[in-house]
């Protein structure tokens, strides 16, 4: 509500939740509250029944960290969301199909880390992990085998 309801409210949650996998609340729900029509009241309005994103607990695999930096000065959410939701508007099938690639690698992302997770209690779990950190992500796709740790595809 505070950024117009342009931001995700991924940075709220990570707050609240810690680390986990989030799909976005519609943006409907914030319409009643940024309406001049008599709002409901604030408790009304975040009631979770009425709410449909979703969170997924998850953790990184041992030995991972995750370390996101800004080498700038910060972003402005509401404007840099805009631009966004414009470029989208008047190129929708540019935005799309980069949409999509975006979907389908944070999908292989979060399998591919799940999947090394699970191997954390096998013997080859050092050596898988330092082999996974030397590749670059279009050579890391989740295995469907049980054993192919000195394959590139291994994850």
């Amino acid at each position: 509500m505070a950024q117009g309801k342009v931001g995700s409210g991924f940075d709220i949650s990570s707050s609240v939740y810690g680390t986990h996998i989030y799909k976005r609340f519609s943006p409907s729900l914030l319409e009643p509250l940024l309406s001049s029509n008599s709002p409901p009241s604030l408790v009304e309005a975040l009631d979770p029944s009425k709410w449909d994103q979703s969170i997924s607990p998850f953790r990184l695999p041992k030995g991972l960290r995750l370390v996101l930096a800004d080498v700038d000065a910060g972003t402005n959410t509401p404007s840099f969301i805009r631009g966004i939701l414009k470029w989208r508007e008047e190129k929708p099938e540019e935005s799309n199909e980069i949409w999509g690639k975006l979907f389908k690698a944070n999908t292989r992302l979060v399998k591919a880390l799940e999947h090394l997770r699970d191997m954390e209690g096998e013997e080859e779990y050092g050596e898988v992990l330092e082999a996974a950190a030397g590749l670059p992500i279009e050579q890391v796709s989740p295995s469907s085998g049980s054993s192919c740790y000195g394959s590139p595809s291994f994850l």
